[in-house]
């Protein structure tokens, strides 16, 4: 996962993620893998992350995530 570039798990870096089919990675502190998910439009997955209603476990999960990755 060395050519994974990591991205501030950040509003403003979601927006620059395009919106084609691919794999996200959520890391924590550590650079542990937290999650990984795939997605048609990477951009309105990763997106849905910083809206309201988030089930207990999801929202932990991103509490705890410092950084994301994508793959497309």
């Amino acid at each position: 996962m060395k050519n994974l570039k990591l991205r501030t798990k950040s509003k403003a870096e979601v927006k620059k993620t395009p919106e084609s089919p691919g794999v996200y990675l959520f890391f924590g502190r550590d650079k542990e893998v937290l999650y990984i998910g795939k997605a048609n439009n990477l951009k309105a997955r990763l997106s849905s992350y910083f809206g309201q209603d988030l089930a207990p476990k999801t929202e932990k999960m991103i509490s705890e995530s410092t950084h994301f990755a994508i793959i497309e």
